[in-house]
């Protein structure tokens, strides 16, 4: 992973404010009501288990999310190979893939 993406990743993470959390996993059935419908500002990755990029992504966040404080903040974590419907609709073409969403 490049470094200038590394670092806008942990910008992106340091921007959501802080309360501990785990990293949830969301499906296409659960993303909505997980995601949309809870009033926090979420860091949401789109990955596929075979990606190597998707793994070291994934593998930076849990370890931010395991050394800062989160206030009001979430990061959830989606498998595009199980979850069609959601990355379509976000038109992810290319993984990793992180988006924040501001409720």
């Amino acid at each position: 992973m490049e470094l200038k993406y590394l670092v806008i990743l942990i910008i992106g993470v340091l921007s959501l404010s802080s309360m501990r959390s785990n990293i949830i996993e969301v499906s296409d059935a659960t993303f909505h009501d997980q995601v949309n419908s809870i009033p926090h500002n979420w860091l949401v990755i789109f990955h596929i288990p075979s990606c190597p990029h998707c793994k070291k992504a994934l593998e930076v966040l849990k370890k931010v999310n395991d050394d800062i404080n989160f206030n009001e903040g979430r990061i959830a974590e989606m498998n595009c190979d199980n979850n069609h419907a959601t990355c379509m609709s976000f038109e992810i073409r290319h993984v990793p893939f992180i988006i924040k969403v501001v409720n």
